[in-house]
């Protein structure tokens, strides 16, 4: 069995999708922790489905996943950062704001030695510098994950509905591996 995190979860299509994955291969997967917004009309919906599609996983709101680590159990992370910052059709986008969410989230992963596999989701616009960027977000997110142990990986443009969104807009997944897990 395969512990999952996710960070970002929002309605956990994502999550729903992996373990859709690993049912077929025969590997169980399952989600123990995700977080969302739960003090917004917006927030309140997506925590209503996710909990409902994992009724057994802990949801977390902002605060209280900012102070706790990721459980000892957790083998798995995905994350899922807003990527309205990086959308192509939003003229006024910031990286900063989405770079400052994942700064949390390197905090915790710092704090994760039994995480062996995080699995990101990101427009393509991720991968590129934006207007007043020296560099990708995407090179801070490798950066990061290199400098905490994980590998380098190719990276990976889907359709969403590979993952289990119910749209075909592409986005990037690059898989990165730490201790013997392999991305296979």
């Amino acid at each position: 069995m395969i512990d999952l995190c996710s960070e970002f979860t929002g309605i956990g299509g994502f999550e729903h999708g992996l373990c859709a994955g690993f049912d077929e291969a025969n590997i169980e997967l399952r989600l123990i922790e995700a977080s969302e917004l739960d003090d917004t009309t917006i927030g309140m919906h997506s925590t209503a489905v996710l909990r409902k599609r994992f009724p057994d996983c802990q949801v977390l709101g902002p605060g209280p996943r900012l102070r706790m680590a990721y459980p000892e159990s957790a083998d798995m992370l995905t994350v899922t950062p807003i990527c309205t910052e990086h959308s192509g059709l939003n003229t006024e986008g910031d990286p900063d704001e989405t770079e400052q969410l994942l700064d949390r989230v390197f905090h915790r992963i710092g704090r994760a030695p039994s995480l062996e596999v995080i699995t990101f989701e990101n427009v393509p616009n991720f991968l590129s510098a934006i207007d007043g960027q020296f560099r990708s977000s995407y090179t801070l997110w490798v950066s990061e994950l290199m400098e905490a142990g994980f590998a380098e990986p190719d990276s990976v443009v889907l359709p969403a509905s590979a993952a289990g969104a119910p749209h075909s807009r592409a986005r990037i997944r690059p898989p990165h591996t730490r201790g013997g897990l392999h991305t296979a």
